[in-house]
């Protein structure tokens, strides 16, 4: 990601950014928060011990993804999530799996 999206997706000028990455600022509560946020691991940043041992291997590599997903991916996931696009789509993999179980997939049609 460049420095100037991710200073963008921080609120925060690129200035701000350039310096919290050159160790001439420290970050407030605030950009901890909003790094937290958005998925990065802020123990680790501030002490260097990674918190995914906590997390369960569904967790663990759904972040792994996010951190290698360009910023309009995560835009777009994270729009899915929060307008609750991700209740449809899964909706419609219970259909599919439910299909699947009682005996064939079938195509649906325009009033589904």
């Amino acid at each position: 990601m460049k420095q100037r999206d991710f200073a963008a997706m921080m609120g925060i000028s690129v200035s701000a950014q350039r310096n919290y990455e050159k160790g001439l600022r420290k970050p407030d509560s605030d950009y901890l928060e909003r790094l937290a946020n958005a998925g990065y691991d802020v123990k680790y940043l501030i002490t260097g011990e990674r918190e995914s041992a906590n997390l369960s291997r569904e967790e663990s590599e759904l972040l792994t993804l996010w951190h290698a997903a360009p910023l309009l991916v995560r835009h777009a996931a994270l729009n899915a999530l929060a307008t609750g696009q991700c209740r449809q789509v899964s909706n419609h993999i219970g259909d599919i799996t439910g299909s699947l179980i009682t005996g064939g997939i079938h195509q649906g049609t325009e009033e589904e």
